[in-house]
């Protein structure tokens, strides 16, 4: 853990011009920041994560996931961790599966029972097309009740969604 925790801080105390982490979003909570990230510092080869970092102390508090295909959109709500694991075309709460779509997750909010989750149109079909059997070429937002797992998909003339907000 040490290793990881100083290369983190070489990244951010260094003038590098080079994207080493991707790091797609971050939530921040009292005092921690939840980072999620296609790359953890060191770990090129094992896919992307998502860590707390120590707003008080400045360093990595924990890795909480790892192995994590294209996260994007981190989320605490109620204590509990929600992020997207984008390349797998899901929704993970915790260590759970929460949602699973046929496109590439980005953007996501919860509210009570309510989870709001973009879907963008996926760039790399064809690399994809050898984890999935069929892939949505739709943009637009599902809008899951958690009580009764049931969505529907709102469709948006767009290319990509981002991040999504309660207002």
């Amino acid at each position: 853990m040490s290793d990881m925790v100083n290369f983190w801080v070489d990244i951010y105390t260094s003038n590098r011009a080079t994207d080493i982490c991707h790091i797609n979003d971050i939530f921040i909570e009292e005092n921690s920041l939840f980072v999620s990230m296609f790359h953890l510092p060191g770990q090129f080869n094992i896919g992307g994560g998502v860590v707390e970092y120590s707003l008080k102390k400045k360093k990595v508090k924990n890795v909480l996931y790892e192995g994590i295909s294209q996260p994007h959109s981190v989320m605490l709500y109620k204590n509990d961790l929600y992020f997207c694991n984008s390349e797998e075309f899901s929704v993970r709460k915790e260590n759970n599966i929460l949602f699973k779509c046929l496109g590439y997750t980005r953007g996501l909010a919860v509210q009570n029972e309510t989870v709001l989750i973009g879907q963008s149109i996926t760039r790399h079909i064809n690399k994809l097309l050898e984890k999935h059997p069929n892939i949505s070429s739709d943009c637009g937002v599902y809008l899951l009740n958690m009580n009764n797992k049931l969505s529907t998909f709102v469709p948006i003339p767009s290319l990509e969604i981002y991040g999504i907000i309660f207002i």
